[in-house]
């Protein structure tokens, strides 16, 4: 199979799934009731109202969004281990998602102290946020709640850090059924977490779809044929259902998985039709920042708005705009600066120029 354009410096399909993945969790997290009010309203045309609920369900809980950049993660990740070391790996994952993540956590905190008089809250609850490791010591997420998935991507990032040091990468042919016995492990392990009732169970149902990230990769690396490539995937695809319906029955009510693998397997497929242009990779470099700043900022964005803003746009469009400025302007600093010292500090351990 080629890869003309997925050997290219930027993975162009995967800027476009990162920009559904984003879009779908606003959607799904700060527009659902709008849609559900449209496609109940009887008064309106019949297309206007199957197009919006076809949008809710897509885009319900923000779960299609959160399902595409686990896959999309899965994917690069195995890309970039083709030829990063472990510790250049390391030091690079970990100013890529730290320094804007606290950045956000610290920022959270500082506004609910201001707006709402809530008092910080104990060192012994801030340091286990700030490094993402609240699953193992109870602590409850912050961002709106949405820490959840950063909390999944660094356990997944350590399991990468030690497939690579233990050159189980490398074993191309048996790397596949590897990810299956690991999947079928987290399928029959105890619901983890299990401190916080809606997320029960979250690492157990959604870690396997950055192992089915994997797998795309390594099927377009030549390395996994096509049949049993879509037996691996559907396999393990299978049992994330099967676990959902054990652990989280809210979750049954709607195809969100379903949809988010077509999404990524119809914009992996026609990788080589997808080109790059400045409104998309813009909007791709926003990702990270959008998802952590929508939730928990929103309401703060609606005062704002309603004390500062214009009366000709509606009051959601102008939060919407505060929303994307204010995004694009973390992801041009903090998180700009942050992946540019990972990338120096990881050339002098590594000596690599990248």
């Amino acid at each position: 199979m080629t890869t003309t354009k997925v050997q290219a410096a930027r993975i162009y399909f995967l800027d476009y799934a990162r920009i559904f993945a984003f879009s779908s969790v606003l959607v799904g997290h700060l527009f659902s009731e709008d849609l559900t009010r449209i496609y109940t309203d009887t008064e309106l045309h019949i297309f206007f109202r199957a197009l919006a609920e076809g949008l809710n369900h897509l885009c319900r809980f923000g779960g299609a969004g959160v399902v595409v950049f686990f896959m999309t993660s899965g994917y690069i990740i195995s890309h970039v281990l083709q030829e990063e070391t472990t510790l250049d790996f390391l030091i690079r994952r970990i100013f890529r998602i730290y320094p804007l993540f606290m950045f956000a956590i610290l920022s959270e905190m500082l506004l609910l102290s201001v707006t709402q008089n809530t008092p910080f809250p104990p060192l012994q609850e801030i340091l286990p946020r700030l490094l993402l490791v609240g699953d193992f010591t109870g602590t409850p997420y912050g961002l709106g709640g949405v820490e959840w998935t950063l909390r999944v991507e660094v356990a997944f990032y350590v399991f990468m850090a030690l497939l690579k040091a233990s050159g189980v990468l490398r074993l191309h042919t048996k790397l596949p059924i590897f990810l299956l016995l690991i999947s079928l492990l987290v399928f029959y392990l105890p619901a983890f977490p299990n401190s916080f009732g809606w997320t029960d169970g979250y690492f157990n149902i959604f870690f396997p779809f950055l192992l089915i990230g994997i797998l795309f990769q390594r099927h377009e690396a030549g390395h996994l044929k096509t049949n049993y490539f879509h037996i691996f995937v559907g396999v393990i695809f299978v049992m994330t259902l099967l676990k959902s319906q054990a652990l989280q029955a809210k979750l049954n009510s709607s195809n969100f998985e379903l949809f988010a693998l077509v999404i990524f397997y119809g914009l992996w497929r026609f990788r080589e039709h997808l080109n790059g242009n400045f409104l998309v990779k813009t909007l791709s470099e926003m990702t990270y920042a959008v998802y952590l700043f929508h939730l928990w900022s929103w309401e703060t964005l609606g005062v704002l708005v309603e004390k500062y803003g214009v009366a000709f746009l509606p009051n959601r469009l102008q939060r919407l705009i505060l929303l994307f400025a204010f995004c694009l302007l973390a992801a041009k600093t903090v998180e700009k600066y942050g992946i540019k010292l990972g990338r120096a500090i990881s050339r002098n351990y590594t000596g690599k120029a990248k």
